[in-house]
């Protein structure tokens, strides 16, 4: 495998773990924020 599809392939794994990481961070956020709007009621 050349080495520069390696590297494209290691880049691109690192975007969607940065991605994932920020969705879950997102979530994670939105839960809270619906536990306060039912803790409220």
């Amino acid at each position: 495998m050349p080495v520069h599809k390696i590297r494209k392939a290691s880049k691109l794994s690192r975007t969607s773990t940065k991605l994932y990481n920020k969705h879950k961070e997102r979530n994670r956020l939105c839960s809270v924020y619906i536990g306060k709007i039912y803790s409220d009621r």
